[in-house]
């Protein structure tokens, strides 16, 4: 995502001047923009840096695994990105590593040299599984390097911003000027890259790594949105600001579209669009296209719109013909999942965001049968919840600042649903997806931590956590379910690319794959890993439901225990997730249209022919951007590709205790028209407006600093006082430590510009 900022990081706020030169951001999820983001810092955190040949990597304790892999991976990368680019950074770049907070995102701030990473890794219900530190990584590495080199001039003067002041006629003679009453301002931006490219590009990455690529989620999103007539126009690509679905499909058709510009035009093509953004003059991106391709932007997303929707029918044409989809029982609201039969079958609970925009604005919400009117229960809940056995609770998770030094992270709750009263098991667990044991007495839960999340049994009576798998290096487990006898857990599992099932054994502690054959495809999917996700256990146990997207497109299956047969159930455009089914054999499950995530139900489901459900290949099906600079020998990317590197092994990398960090000043210069005068901001008051600057931020209150360099607005010693605070004060990663940059502003502000940079919390 582009973020448009111009950054005072000692002092942890964003002056923000839209949309013109910014940071980027791999968002989580959409979400993020719905939520509150942490708010509180964390002093008790005692840091620490490893620093290598061109990075310095910052970290707190806790996330030690996270931050020696971050340091390997970023050298990993350095040559393959910069190469792409032709372009080396003026110093060594800062990551800052989090992982106090249950969030999992990416921000790159080029203009400081500075990348920000959670070390949750996303599970984000329109993105497929990827090795989630690798990926977010050479993502925000990409974004350093490919703005930096579309800049037009040093980093250190981000933009230029010009302005005319015009005044009413003087009305007495004894007033000087008339009052002013028009105002006109032109910000020059030095880095211009729409939302749609920047994020695109850096999808693709240095593809030959395949770190990322398009997956079964990319393409459902793209996919439906095509087939329903709900794509993003030209237009609306260029700007974020929507709900979660509108927002992600910026990055979704900015991936599409770069690579058909790199299929049809050549791949050269992207690195000259970029170059061509570095002319001085040149503020069109369209015009950078069609310099690079003889043909505008708009005209290239035409025949891009239609060659999707010429190729999408012909791969659908025998899915369209045959489809089961079920009955659409909840339309309302773009986020609806996790539905869940009662012990009985006579009720059904589920997750909704009905009345909201984003995804994560989740309720669980509580109806009688499929067709009833919804009740809620409570209002923030995410991830898999369960019922109790008997049916009179729920065991839930959701996120709350409640906790020591207000770490905002998952915790596991129940809900009697007769007193209508919630009970808080955890505090600071970090826990989420409860599943509750047959017997009552215990719950399978999923615990994050330092990029990994493993399965832990929680005693309620205990109240004890206890961990059963022993995931440390980026392993991943999700949704654990218990077998109705008690005896096995089932849940994903994932380490890289994709997910697979797994059952645990809970006498033994032995962990068995389940053995996924397709009767038509194998267990792949043109010879990429599948994701088999969701599953959970019939009611007699003798079966197993789960998604699936083994053709290219996730169906819910059947997986007979005893015969090992696989059987889809679903053959949808879009994609079937989350699936219950209760013991008349009834099946409910989490449907993906255009518009969201909706709830399906099946009241009497039947093996779908194979033969059917089969995607058929596109053209453009598994083509990677290829690299632009030649030959690639002397990079060596064999040994760090998917698939042949071993994050398992980490060097001895020397760690240091963190100590402060300072970058450059930068400056925001302006030109000002103001009564029939040209006014600059020349460098002997530079600093007197920059001290301006940040007096008025600090107090929330606008500096009345006008352009006569004869009025003060602060004493001598009140500048030279913030000045020094200013110089010295370091910015924290969150507040506790991290990289320092002083102000990024030497605008000569007015009370009437003041409004256009109001200051905001940064983090």
């Amino acid at each position: 995502m582009i973020e448009v900022v111009i950054v005072s990081s000692s002092l942890n706020f964003v002056l923000r001047l839209t949309p013109i030169v910014g940071a980027i951001a791999l968002i989580w999820s959409f979400d993020a923009l719905a939520q509150d983001e942490p708010r509180w810092t964390h002093p008790e955190l005692k840091w620490n840096t490893i620093e290598t040949e061109h990075f310095f990597v910052h970290f707190h304790e806790g996330a030690e695994q996270t931050g020696k892999l971050t340091a390997k991976i970023a050298e990993d990368i350095y040559k393959p990105i910069t190469s792409l680019y032709g372009y080396e950074p003026n110093g060594k770049v800062h990551f800052i590593i989090i992982d106090y907070d249950d969030f999992s995102n990416g921000s790159a701030y080029y203009l400081d040299n500075k990348v920000e990473i959670w070390a949750s890794a996303m599970d984000f219900e329109l993105r497929g599984t990827h090795s989630w530190l690798r990926n977010v990584i050479t993502h925000e590495y990409t974004h350093m390097i490919s703005l930096g080199a579309a800049r037009k001039i040093t980093r250190h003067i981000p933009a230029a911003y010009v302005q005319w002041l015009g005044y009413e006629d003087e009305k007495r003679p004894d007033v000087l000027y008339g009052y002013p009453n028009r105002i006109l301002s032109y910000p020059l931006p030095f880095t211009v890259m729409p939302p749609w490219f920047a994020e695109g590009v850096a999808q693709h990455q240095r593809p030959e790594l395949e770190y990322d690529l398009w997956d079964s989620h990319r393409d459902m999103l793209l996919r439906t949105a095509v087939v329903e007539n709900k794509m993003l126009t030209y237009s609306e690509m260029n700007a974020f600001g929507k709900n979660s679905i509108g927002s992600e499909r910026v990055y979704n058709q900015g991936y599409s579209l770069s690579g058909y510009i790199a299929r049809n035009y050549g791949e050269a093509s992207l690195q000259q669009i970029a170059a061509n953004m570095r002319s001085p003059m040149r503020f069109s991106f369209d015009s950078a296209i069609k310099k690079a391709t003889g043909k505008s932007g708009g005209q290239i997303y035409d025949e891009w719109k239609k060659h999707l929707q010429e190729a999408y029918a012909q791969q659908l044409r025998e899915i369209q013909a045959h489809t089961v989809t079920g009955e659409l029982v909840q339309a309302k609201g773009s986020g609806n999942f996790y539905p869940r039969w009662s012990p009985d079958g006579s009720k059904l609970a589920y997750l909704s965001n009905a009345g909201a925009d984003y995804l994560g604005q989740t309720a669980l919400v509580l109806r009688e049968g499929v067709g009833g009117k919804d009740k809620l229960i409570k209002a923030g809940v995410h991830y898999a919840f369960s019922w109790s056995p008997d049916g009179t609770q729920l065991a839930y998770s959701r996120k709350s600042e409640k906790n020591p030094h207000h770490s905002v992270v998952y915790d596991l709750y129940l809900y009697d649903i007769k007193n209508k009263k919630e009970k808080r098991l955890t505090h600071a667990a970090r826990a989420h997806s409860p599943s509750w044991s047959p017997d009552g007495k215990t719950l399978a839960c999923v615990l994050n931590g330092d990029g990994a999340q493993n399965i832990a049994l929680y005693d309620i009576a205990a109240n004890q956590l206890k961990i059963i798998t022993s995931h440390k290096t980026q392993e991943q487990a999700y949704t654990p379910q218990w077998s109705p006898d008690g005896r096995q857990i089932l849940y994903s599992y994932s380490q890289a690319r994709g997910r697979s099932l797994r059952l645990y054994d809970v006498a033994s502690g032995e962990i068995t794959p389940v053995n996924l054959q397709h009767s038509t495809n194998g267990e792949s999917s043109g010879g990429k890993p599948t994701d088999a996700r969701d599953a959970v256990f019939s009611p007699d146990g003798q079966k197993i439901y789960f998604s699936w997207d083994v053709t290219g497109i996730f169906n819910i299956y059947s997986y007979d225990l005893a015969t090992q047969q696989t059987a889809p159930l679903t053959n949808v455009v879009g994609g079937a997730f989350m699936p219950s089914a209760n013991g008349n054999g009834e099946l409910v499950f989490s449907t993906f249209v255009a518009e969201g995530y909706k709830i399906a139900h099946l009241k009497t489901p039947q093996p779908v022919p194979p033969e059917v459900t089969q995607y058929l290949p596109s053209p453009d099906r598994n083509i990677q951007l290829a690299a632009v600079n030649g030959d690639l020998a002397h990079l060596n990317l064999n040994g760090i590709k998917h698939g042949a590197y071993d994050d398992k092994q980490i060097p001895n990398f020397e760690v240091k205790p963190y100590n402060d960090h300072y970058s450059a000043i930068s400056i925001l210069p302006r030109v000002m028209m103001d009564y029939g005068t040209v006014k600059l901001a020349p460098p002997s008051i530079a600093i007197r407006i920059m001290i301006c600057s940040c007096w008025w931020i600090m107090t929330s209150s606008a500096c009345r600093c006008f352009s006569k360099p004869t009025i003060k607005c602060v004493t001598p010693a009140q500048m030279a006082t913030i000045f020094f605070i200013i110089w010295r004060k370091s910015i924290s990663a969150r507040g506790a430590v991290g990289i320092t940059s002083t102000i990024r502003s030497s605008v000569l502000f007015t009370a009437a510009t003041m409004p256009r940079f109001r200051s905001s919390i940064a983090d």
